[in-house]
């Protein structure tokens, strides 16, 4: 394939005004599960051929390998050129871009289930451990995991064949498209979107692995189910079930048994790599066999004999699982048919311990299977109800559901029920796992707020560095940081109706996590009920972002506002101010000043002033009031008055007139 674009490649994409991606030049052999390959080139005449991987929407990725790899040149490794926010042509939406120089032999195999060319034992030292092994060697010392070595993502740097290079590993999550054939026990049991960054002992595991499919030719487990990939596994051992039956050369399998090893502690680290490659014999690796029960456990009407693989049936049949625990019938198997009398104890203990006679019986027991599920299986994941994780990859596993639309709630719940601090308790303590719980608590203190700026989408953003701010309003713009925020609103055109607001609880949250100022009075004005302080909090915090970030001329974003904030201009008592504010308001909105908007709404002497002015406009009110009550009162008395006198002159008239007529009469009669 040429190094330039080819005909018909389209309008290309462009990354930082230096490197074209063309969208009509699909590059279907580069691609990964969850990123899309075209061609690239570099425009400023650098002649080495190039090709982008576009991270899938929704998607965390790798930010700290990519900042990391950038520019590193090593055998082994596939080099990374630059990465950007590139706006893609067919989409019309902005979409993470990661630039690679390109490997020119092909992938070494393209489907894990598939045959390929072998390595012959002579070259494979050669062409693919040493140069992997430099590869390995390279990350250690930056501190940073590969987490996608397979034989899919291992390609040959020449036409010519003679060295490969591992491709991609910062587009998804760590381990997110890695088949649980090259990946060890614990992290084929979690979700792919949870494996976590791991270690190197991960790293070489999936080396191992994959060297062995490389000298086979093919994948010796691609026709067994992935629940029965992972039972032998256990059963048997990971050496046994990939290598057991095949033909491995003998002075291979030391290594490929030293890197296939169950146990960690046991695992071939880099330096017995190195020593190995160097001509140094190493002992022997024991393999981890799995004590075996006299007597099975049944559950679900089948028997287990393994802790390990007990757990995960547990796991799998959460609630079915919980009575099994709770009478005390896994204690009694464990003490008796195991002769695990520690193990018992434990399990006892997390029994006893868990409050399972208590109100809420749900949650005691989701914690006690939880624990118990930790003690029979001490290197397994966090596992609680439908979660597997690694605590460390609980929150691409957020970013992953969300994205999906899936359920949350169980990822919730373990937030909220400290279920992190069981996973510590078993295992040694390392300073590391301080940190772990510290995050954890954090979050959980975000997830039990549920008003604006916190919640669910608080942890999202809090946990996941490359997910970029999901709210509708801005989704399509890549807001990755908070200075492309209040431009990209800005550009907003569309929205859900002409009332909405452009703070949604997405965009609250994802300010949250990114600034590093205070905005707390801000985020409790705008979560209060009062439509006039929530306003006010709004445009306030919009106006810092401006103001801090040096924005000017947000003449969209502004109008947007302005048609929003009557509300606080109702606020003010006096209707004069009123219609000096509907007045000015208009004119600040064309300047594209957020900033001075708020200074004219939240000006604090207007407001003390206009309060002022209503208290003493209340006040003559009162007075006026009292007055006219007062007159009221003072009519009223006065004809009471004039009432009586008139009744007594009348009496006197009537008494008067009867008096004559009594004297006329008596003359009358003489």
């Amino acid at each position: 394939m040429a190094n330039g674009p080819q005909k018909g490649a389209g309008t290309p994409a462009v990354l930082k005004d230096r490197y074209n991606i063309y969208p009509g030049q699909p590059l279907p052999d580069f691609t990964t599960g969850t990123a899309q390959a075209f061609g690239a080139e570099d425009t400023r005449g650098v002649s080495k051929p190039l090709f982008a991987l576009l991270v899938k929407p929704g998607i965390p990725y790798r930010s700290d390998a990519l900042r990391i790899m950038k520019g590193i040149e090593t055998p082994g490794l596939m080099t990374l050129v630059d990465y950007g926010v590139i706006t893609w042509p067919t989409s019309r939406r902005k979409v993470m871009a990661v630039v690679y120089e390109r490997p020119l032999g092909g992938r070494v195999m393209t489907d894990i289930a598939g045959e390929f060319k072998r390595i012959e034992d002579n070259d494979l030292i050669k062409k693919a451990i040493n140069p992997i092994a430099a590869a390995l060697r390279e990350m250690g010392r930056q501190n940073l995991t590969h987490r996608a070595i397979r034989p899919t993502n291992i390609f040959w740097t020449t036409t010519d064949r003679d060295a490969v290079v591992l491709g991609d590993c910062a587009t998804a999550p760590p381990g997110f498209d890695q088949p649980i054939v090259v990946e060890t026990i614990e992290s084929a049991l979690c979700h792919p979107a949870a494996r976590g960054n791991g270690t190197v002992a991960d790293d070489l595991y999936a080396f191992g692995a994959s060297a062995l499919m490389l000298l086979l030719g093919r994948n010796p487990l691609a026709t067994v189910s992935t629940p029965e990939i992972l039972r032998t596994k256990i059963v048997d051992g990971s050496y046994q079930v990939l290598a057991g039956n095949e033909r491995v050369p003998i002075q291979l399998i030391e290594m490929v048994k030293g890197l296939l090893s169950d146990e960690p502690k046991t695992r071939w680290s880099q330096d017995s790599l190195d020593q190995w490659l160097g001509g140094k014999r190493l002992p022997q690796v024991q393999t981890r066999i799995e004590k075996r029960a006299a007597r099975g456990f049944v559950f679900n009407d089948k028997e287990y004999f393994y802790a390990r693989e007990l757990a995960t049936a547990f796991c799998a049949n959460w609630d079915a699982a919980i009575p099994f625990i709770s009478d005390g019938r896994l204690e009694l198997w464990m003490r008796r048919s195991l002769d695990l009398k520690e193990g018992a104890n434990a399990v006892a203990l997390a029994v006893n311990s868990s409050g399972f006679v208590s109100a809420d019986k749900r949650i005691a027991g989701d914690l006690m299977l939880c624990r118990v599920c930790l003690i029979l299986d001490r290197l397994a994941p966090l596992r609680f109800r439908t979660v597997s994780a690694m605590p460390d990859g609980v929150g691409a596993l957020l970013a992953v559901t969300l994205s999906e639309a899936g359920d949350v709630k169980p990822i919730v719940d373990l937030f909220l029920r400290d279920v992190q601090k069981l996973w510590i308790e078993t295992h040694e303590y390392t300073p590391e796992y301080a940190d772990l719980d510290s995050q954890f608590r954090d979050q959980r203190a975000f997830i039990e707020k549920t008003t604006i700026g916190n919640g669910v989408e608080r942890a999202l953003y809090e946990l996941n560095e490359s997910v970029p701010c999901q709210s509708q309003l801005v989704s399509e713009d890549f807001v990755l940081e908070i200075r492309d925020l209040l431009p990209a609103l800005n550009a907003a055109t569309r929205r859900p109706d002409a009332k909405a607001w452009p703070i949604d609880r997405h965009i609250a949250a994802f300010i949250g996590a990114r600034t590093t100022f205070d905005i707390d009075r801000q985020m409790i004005e705008i979560a209060d009920t009062t439509p006039q302080k929530s306003m006010l909090g709004m445009l306030n915090l919009l106006a810092m972002l401006q103001w801090r970030q040096g924005q000017t001329q947000l003449f969209g974003l502004t109008s947007w506002v302005g048609g929003l904030v009557q509300p606080i201009i109702n606020g003010f008592h006096s209707r004069q101010k009123r219609r000096d504010l509907e007045r000015e308001v208009p004119r600040l909105v064309r300047q594209g000043n957020l900033i001075d908007l708020a200074r004219l709404l939240d000006n604090a002497d207007e407001r003390s002033r206009d309060q002022r002015g209503f208290e003493e406009a209340t006040e003559k009110w009162r007075d006026a009031a009292r007055e006219i009550k007062e007159i009221q009162s003072g009519l009223d008395s006065r004809d009471d008055t004039v009432s009586k006198t008139a009744q007594q002159v009348a009496a006197l008239v009537s008494v008067g007139i009867a008096l004559a007529t009594v004297v006329i009469l008596l003359v009358a009669r003489l």
